[in-house]
């Protein structure tokens, strides 16, 4: 399991021994399922979704009606 420290400040987690973590720092921890300060990466999380755009259509203009009598 791989586990990021999104904390912002550094952390020490307890291994058999203290092992410093700093903020951003990825850390793969073989046989651990949780480390209580580090978040969680999920390997295989799919792409986040990419938001759709609409394109909007161009508003029709109005030409005055020239036709007539005067």
């Amino acid at each position: 399991m791989k586990f990021k420290n999104n904390t912002g400040q550094n952390v020490y987690i307890d291994l058999g021994g203290f092992i410093l973590v700093r903020p951003n720092e990825i850390l793969d921890l073989e046989g651990h399922p949780n480390c209580a300060p580090l978040t969680r990466i999920e390997e295989n999380a799919p792409p986040p979704k990419k938001k759709s755009v609409k394109k909007k259509k161009p508003s029709k203009v109005v030409k005055p009606n020239t036709s007539g009598t005067i």
